[in-house]
């Protein structure tokens, strides 16, 4: 996700748009009810509260 959005595999100053529009996308597809598995194993605490 993050090379389609900022074109490049990390850019700490895009993390939170990425992160916005991932939700986004997040809540359409549980919306329709799409089975779906999210790994977040290299996240840290304090992004997965934001």
């Amino acid at each position: 996700m993050r090379k389609k959005v900022y074109g490049q595999r990390f850019w700490n100053e895009g993390e939170d748009l990425l992160w916005w529009i991932r939700g986004i996308f997040l809540k359409e597809l549980l919306e329709q009810a799409v089975k779906l598995y999210i790994d977040e194993t290299n996240v840290t605490k304090e992004r997965r509260l934001k």
